[in-house]
């Protein structure tokens, strides 16, 4: 895959580099050039076939990890020092997704960025209609008539005209490949707002030509398991100090982002954002032989596609009031000094410390409050749907008594009065107490050692008066 004007790019940046760095032999510069297949086309090519880089896919991993290792390569040669930000970003995670068309084998499908925080999801067993296709959807020709309930199969270049099907009453709309498109239809398939209107890309072309030719009505059944989760992000400082006095107190940033957001974030290759991740790996070479007469720092973001979510967190690090960051450590160092606390009190001698210790009694509440809601939501649905026969009445009679038992307990946690006989349903729960100390104790120390590279190293490095320019 070649991407157009990388070579342009590449000197323009390189050249704006050289002027407001103020690096050395600036007239050498066209001599000491590297070729066309210099470092940034290799260094684009390696990006490029780590596959799709949006948050938390493979190839999100393996470009960072080759950012890493070029800049590894450079500080073992003494060229600069490389700072690792690390950070956990939530992002939507598909698990499964695939469309079924006549109980036949099902074929992969994508899903669509979120509608604000409404995840293009089915349930568990999917959604089922009639696959209805309709051309590039404009509304005079639409079925009207036949869209509710239905799967639609809409071309991906209709604009935005998947939002009035869904007003038609469709169950899902199913995008089906271009031959070739613009952002400008890219562009109209995010919605900001909430609301539930799945919505998928079928990259099979073969399949997606079987739909266009299809005459009679075929049955369709989409299954897509999403959900929020947390996935990590690196991100990479790279410092050449300056060499001259007094331009070296100066700091000039230069940020890329190597990772990529698409309106499909599994497809999300992001050519862009890889000519300039590769090119700003060829800035850094080229510093190392010509060291700025300002010091350069160069920034690899790893997570932008979340709303700038690296680069935000670098500069509030940088940027950030001297009391607020002091507050934020003090309060994670507090952190990572009590979880293990609680924890030796749990395991050691749990009935002399839980009477004395309110946040040890709110840990045992959480888990019950916790526990009491599926037993409630499921209570709720018997009574509701008046199941009727001796099973469903002993299952009601079951849920009630464990439900008054919970209920018990937490009142007696809550007014600290704890029998002898509440100590067996105790018990029962420390386990899940521990574990979620222990995942705590993990996030605790994750944030501690960020906001201390951070406060040690960010901090002095991007003052707000020593930065002079951001490019």
């Amino acid at each position: 895959m070649r991407c157009r004007g990388q070579s342009a790019r590449r000197w323009v940046i390189i050249g704006a580099a050289v002027a407001v760095f103020g690096c050395a032999q600036v007239a050498s510069a066209a001599d000491s050039a590297p070729d066309a297949g210099g470092l940034s086309n290799r260094m684009l090519e390696r990006i490029l076939a780590c596959g799709p880089r949006f948050i938390g896919l493979p190839g999100h991993q393996l470009a960072a990890d080759l950012i890493e290792q070029h800049l590894r390569q450079l500080e073992a040669a003494g060229a600069g020092q490389l700072i690792v930000h690390q950070m956990q970003v939530v992002v939507p995670v598909v698990e499964r997704a695939d469309l079924s068309l006549d109980d036949a084998a099902p074929h992969p499908i994508y899903p669509c960025w979120p509608n604000g925080a409404q995840l293009s999801a089915t349930s568990l067993d999917g959604l089922s209609g009639p696959l209805c296709y309709v051309g590039d959807g404009h509304e005079a020709q639409l079925p009207t008539g036949s869209l509710a309930g239905a799967v639609v199969a809409l071309e991906y270049n209709s604009y935005d005209r998947w939002k009035k099907i869904f007003e038609f009453g469709a169950a899902a709309v199913l995008f089906l490949p271009p031959q070739n498109t613009t952002w400008v239809h890219s562009h109209g398939k995010f919605a900001d707002i909430p609301f539930q209107g799945p919505r998928f890309y079928l990259q099979d072309k073969d399949l997606a030509d079987a739909i266009r030719g299809e005459g009679r009505p075929r049955a369709a059944r989409i299954v897509s398991r999403m959900r929020w989760a947390p996935r990590p992000a690196r991100s990479f400082v790279w410092v050449v100090p300056g060499r001259s006095e007094p331009l070296s107190k100066q700091v000039v940033v230069l940020n890329a982002r190597y990772d990529a957001a698409c309106v499909v974030p599994q497809l999300a290759y992001g050519a862009e954002q890889a000519v300039s991740a590769a090119v700003l790996c060829e800035v850094a070479s080229d510093l190392a032989g010509r060291p700025p007469a300002r010091t350069a720092v160069l920034v690899w973001t790893g997570a932008d596609a979340m709303n700038f979510a690296s680069l935000r967190a670098i500069l509030g690090t940088a940027f950030g009031k001297d009391k607020d960051a002091d507050a934020a450590l003090a309060a994670a160092r507090a952190a990572n000094e009590l979880l293990p606390k609680q924890r030796s009190q749990i395991l050691n001698d749990l009935r002399a410390a839980l009477p004395v210790d309110d946040a040890l009694r709110d840990r045992y509440e959480m888990q019950i409050k916790h526990l009491l809601v599926p037993i409630r939501w499921q209570l709720r649905t018997l009574r509701r749907d008046a199941v009727a026969g001796e099973q469903a009445a002993s299952r009601i009679a079951s849920l009630s008594q464990e439900q008054d038992r919970f209920n018990t307990l937490h009142v007696a946690l809550q007014r600290n009065r704890i029998d002898d006989d509440h100590w067996l349903q105790i018990a029962a729960l420390t386990d899940r107490v521990v574990a979620q100390i222990d995942a705590e104790a993990v996030e605790a120390e994750s944030k501690f050692t960020r906001l201390e590279h951070g406060h040690r190293l960010l901090r002095p490095l991007l003052a707000r008066e020593r930065v002079v320019a951001l490019l």
